[in-house]
């Protein structure tokens, strides 16, 4: 977590640090790369242009981050009831005599079994269905954005690159 929040702080600060000591608008950099649609060499488009991109990226990398924690969080439980609930069998499966135990029993264990699996499978089914249009939305746009890119790099002539 730390590790994350420096590699988001540092160039935050140090374009901000740059844009204030810096009167030259060529000393100007963005924190996450340049963005190639506007032009930043004067004041108001490179805030506009830096405020985006840093609420932008900061506020991608905090979604995923909690999708990825809540999905870690729902594991780790799933994971530590299968435990206890292993422990349990396992510690009481030496005591009790399956053959003398009515079939009517069994199968009410069994279709309990059933049902708390197939409740399982219906939550991570909703987990699924709250988070895939958003990850998609993340994935699309920032595939459209990333397509755009290519487009205006292949578009520029390589005498403005010199």
């Amino acid at each position: 977590m730390v590790g994350a929040e420096m590699c988001y702080a540092l160039p935050v600060a140090y374009t901000l640090i740059k844009r204030i000591t810096r009167i030259n608008s060529q000393d100007w950099i963005l924190p996450f790369g340049p963005i190639t649609i506007l032009n930043i060499s004067y004041s108001p488009n490179y805030e506009i242009s830096w405020m985006y991109q840093t609420t932008f990226y900061i506020s991608t990398v905090v979604k995923q981050m909690t999708i990825k924690s809540f999905d870690l969080f729902y594991s780790f439980v799933m994971f530590q009831d299968c435990q206890l609930h292993e422990e349990s069998s396992y510690t009481q499966g030496d005591k009790i005599d399956v053959s003398q135990i009515a079939w009517k029993y069994l199968e009410s264990e069994l279709n309990s079994i059933v049902r708390y699996h197939l409740s399982i499978i219906e939550i991570a089914t909703d987990v699924e269905d709250i988070f895939s249009y958003g990850m998609l939305s993340v994935y699309l746009f920032t595939l459209g954005i990333l397509c755009f890119e290519v487009y205006r790099a292949a578009v520029v002539s390589s005498t403005v690159i010199l």
